[in-house]
């Protein structure tokens, strides 16, 4: 079922987002949905592949968006984003699964090609996008989120570890 409110954007010619909205209980106990939105985000890397992060549901526009951009060749996910990793994967045959320590057992049906061992090891040297990210693993956090620092446009990517609020985005952007 495709999402009325998603945006996609694209926010330089390298980077895409694809934002939709999504509720989470409040903190300390309150027994309210809090809006932060759910996002994911598309990079063209130096040689031309698509790292894309976080992804979210598929639905039609993104699928025909992330084919327009040339595919996808990599896929991260964290312990709180990897629910539709295999749907991308099911399309994007070829596509490398990055994940976080905890994935291999709790989603065994995902074929990973790396997952985090400890902080030291990064999927940058393993698969040749080095000059674009430089990646750190928060192995203290629930979701073991990794922040990722795009090199060439000086951006931080990151999923849980700052949250959207109050939740602007989802829903406020036209579809590019």
């Amino acid at each position: 079922m495709a999402t009325t409110d998603l945006s996609i954007r694209d926010i330089l010619p390298n980077v895409t987002t694809f934002t939709t909205p999504f509720n989470r209980f409040a903190p300390l106990g309150y027994r309210k949905f809090v809006a932060v939105g759910n996002r994911a985000t598309a990079i063209r890397l130096h040689d031309g592949r698509i790292l894309l992060l976080n992804p979210i549901q598929l639905e039609p526009s993104i699928h025909e968006k992330l084919n327009e951009l040339g595919g996808v060749h990599l896929i991260a996910s964290d312990l709180g984003h990897h629910m539709y990793i295999q749907d991308y994967l099911k399309v994007w045959t070829s596509a490398k699964a990055i994940g976080v320590p905890g994935l291999e057992g709790k989603r065994k049906d995902v074929r990973w090609d790396w997952i985090y061992s400890d902080s030291m090891m990064k999927p940058e040297k393993e698969f040749g996008f080095a000059e674009d990210f430089e990646t750190v693993l928060f192995e203290g956090f629930i979701t073991y989120c990794v922040a990722w620092y795009h090199k060439p446009t000086r951006t931080l990517i990151q999923s849980d570890l700052l949250m959207n609020l109050p939740c602007t985005e989802a829903g406020r952007y036209p579809l590019a």
